[in-house]
């Protein structure tokens, strides 16, 4: 069994470091399909707009809080 030196390794490494990762060619949907990915999407963005809200209200309301009992 042989042992790889420590150059080869490094070469090795950085082969893969540097080589570019390969191109993906977008897939061929049909309008149904793309009409679907579209809506969920969409869902999750309205999922994530509903979070910004909540987080948004849960630290104004932290905040305000602190500003209120300082040594709470």
């Amino acid at each position: 069994m042989s042992r790889i030196s420590v150059s080869s390794c490094g070469m090795f490494i950085r082969f893969f470091i540097w080589r570019a990762p390969p191109k993906r060619k977008p897939p061929n949907l049909t309008r149904a399909e793309l009409l679907m990915r579209m809506q969920v999407y969409q869902k999750k963005l309205e999922v994530l707009e509903l979070k910004k809200i909540y987080w948004t209200n849960k630290l104004q309301r932290l905040s305000s809080q602190c500003e209120t009992n300082p040594f709470r």
